[in-house]
């Protein structure tokens, strides 16, 4: 997938033994051509990890788990419940059940900004978690099980709560391309974008490359039982990231609308989100500039639509 390709690409870099777990389900932005670069590398499991027999003795082979299982869009969350419960829930279940009976491992969840919903004032690990559709509701039941299960099998976990993530090998078509790429896609593709409510709302925003340094960073350091982290990323104002997205793109427009009600009802709001908590623990992060970031995102999606031979990228 996009966050899970790009770790195991630093990893394997970084000379650290890598298995990959990958059932490259349909809408969850897995591919192969992700991982091709470093495919005589790894291990690989191509299997839904519901499906694989001997699950417990694999993880059992491997001291550090990164679980980045996901299926990243809110519609489709709401609109095939059943399936986000499925991928965004189960999965993680089945991993934890392989966790049974070993010893000391730890493993890093990749949580979400969205688990806090719609809040107001300032965003911190112990603000409560009232999530507002579906995937975020189910990424907190996923949080609170390996909360849980890791005290009651002994294995420490930490969730890291994501901000927008954007970058290279994320998702160029469908509609769980994310805040960022929704925009770049819609500029490339000679449509207006649609701003809804305020185009002066602040959101947050993380390149990919940015958030693999932080989460390679953070398992270097000890964490016992279970722990929670904030990860914001850039906070900027939809007018600014989209100026930027034009200026780079050299074309674009936008238009601000009201809220439909579809979106209104599951927007997470503006609220500030704080991440001291976890640059206490590692230290001051060093990201890339946003123009950069962006300018390396629409680089990615014109090479993902010439190698598809697609003049659309949307669908």
């Amino acid at each position: 997938g996009f966050i899970g390709s790009n770790l195991s690409e630093e990893l394997v870099k970084s000379g650290a033994k890598v298995g990959i777990i990958d059932g490259f389900i349909e809408h969850t932005g897995a591919s192969r051509a992700n991982i091709q670069s470093i495919l005589s590398e790894i291990e690989l499991y191509d299997s839904r990890i519901e499906n694989i027999a001997s699950l417990q003795e694999i993880v059992e082979r491997f001291e550090f788990i990164i679980d980045s299982m996901a299926l990243t869009s809110h519609n489709f969350g709401v609109n095939r419940p059943l399936l986000d419960v499925n991928i965004n829930l189960l999965s993680h279940l089945h991993l934890i059940n392989a966790l049974r009976g070993t010893k000391g491992k730890k493993l890093i969840y990749l949580g979400s900004r969205g688990q806090y919903g719609q809040v107001a004032g300032i965003i911190t690990e112990e603000t409560p978690q009232i999530p507002v559709d579906p995937q975020s509701i189910n990424k907190v039941a996923a949080e609170s099980y390996f909360k849980f299960y890791g005290k009651k099998y002994g294995f420490s976990a930490a969730s890291l709560r994501i901000a927008n993530c954007f970058g290279e090998n994320q998702r160029v078509i469908g509609d769980d391309v994310g805040l960022a790429g929704s925009f770049i896609r819609d500029i490339l593709n000679g449509k207006t974008v649609e701003i809804y409510g305020d185009e002066f709302r602040h959101k947050n925003f993380v390149y990919v490359k940015d958030l693999v340094k932080i989460i390679l960073e953070f398992g270097m350091h000890d964490f016992k039982g279970f722990e929670a982290y904030n990860i914001a990323g850039l906070r900027v104002t939809l007018k600014n990231l989209l100026d930027a997205v034009i200026e780079i793109a050299g074309k674009g427009r936008y238009a601000v609308k009201s809220f439909p009600d579809a979106i209104k009802h599951i927007d997470t709001g503006e609220a500030e989100f704080s991440d001291s908590k976890i640059k206490n623990k590692v230290g001051e992060f060093e990201w890339h500039d946003l123009k950069t970031a962006l300018a390396n995102t629409i680089r990615y999606f014109e090479k993902k639509v010439s190698m598809e031979g697609r003049d659309d990228l949307a669908v």
